[in-house]
């Protein structure tokens, strides 16, 4: 993605540029002092709204959002860099249409371990793993626990917060802005190592929201881990498939898709098997 930068003030325009030229996002900056428009570019600037047409940003000393259509885009000039790079995508997209991912179905794997946290999110993981590979598609996996341990520093809550709003407003999202690739084709949600934010979201609305985030890839890996509260427990029973490690069987209170694995077999390694029970079933 290309950004232009058309800016009076010089000295935040060029410490903007470094930021953006050392983050990890794939963006282009350019440095010009006029306002023509070129393909595929959202113009950046923070000069009057006078200027400002489709496809433009205005960065506002003034604290202000509107992120809306083709534009032009007002966003808060001081606000934190990564949450500004985050909005800066999501205009981009919002501009050019390009990077939505939408598949319009969903696919739900639900894997856990009965006493066995780090057990239940190593199953998950290569559950992910096996089926981004044999699906050759991206796979979303989710961390259903109270805890979120995968965030990065620079991720934000508000990245998060605004993909629930984007959701839940059944508006169209760029997927690489909101979640981001892990390992092949595993994504994980943006959100920063602490409390879950997914977890304070009631039951039903958090399958909902489940639901949602799934049409943009092939598969939804939920890990609970030992985590088997009301909220996860209504994810596993509207799940397509629910594996989970146990010493006892508990499939009468899951979907007849279920899968026990013994905890004493130590079976991790074998989640191709069970993967492709996945793929296997009508």
């Amino acid at each position: 993605m290309r950004l232009k930068l058309v800016m009076k003030d010089r000295e935040y325009r060029d410490a903007l540029a470094k930021r953006i030229r050392r983050s990890r996002w794939n963006l282009y900056v350019i440095i010009e002092d006029n306002f023509r428009m070129e393909e595929d570019t959202l113009l950046v600037t923070d000069v009057g709204e006078g200027k400002l047409r489709e496809g433009m940003v205005l960065l506002s000393s003034e604290c202000r959002r509107e992120v809306e259509g083709k534009g032009p885009y007002v966003l808060f000039k001081y606000t934190g860099v990564d949450e500004l790079l985050t909005d800066l995508r999501l205009c981009a997209f919002l501009w050019t249409g390009k990077g939505d991912l939408r598949r319009g179905e969903d696919r739900i794997v639900t894997v856990g371990a009965v006493e066995r946290t780090d057990l239940g999110h190593r199953l998950a993981e290569q559950v992910a793993l096996e089926l981004g590979e044999r699906l050759e598609e991206p796979v979303l996996l989710l961390d259903l626990t109270y805890f979120y341990r995968e965030g990065q520093p620079e991720e934000s809550g508000n990245t998060f917060r605004k993909l629930v709003y984007y959701l839940q407003s059944g508006k169209s999202i760029p997927v690489e802005v909101f979640f981001r690739r892990e390992r092949g084709n595993v994504f994980r949600v943006r959100m920063p190592r602490g409390m879950n934010e997914l977890m304070k979201i009631p039951g039903r609305e958090c399958l909902e929201l489940i639901r949602e985030m799934g049409r943009y890839f092939s598969a939804v890996v939920c890990s609970v881990g030992d985590c088997f509260s009301e909220r996860n427990i209504e994810v596993m029973k509207n799940s397509e498939w629910c594996i989970y490690m146990a010493e006892e069987d508990m499939r009468e209170y899951f979907p007849k898709t279920s899968l026990v694995v013994p905890e004493r077999a130590g079976e991790i390694r074998n989640a191709a098997r069970l993967v492709q029970g996945i793929l296997e079933a009508p």
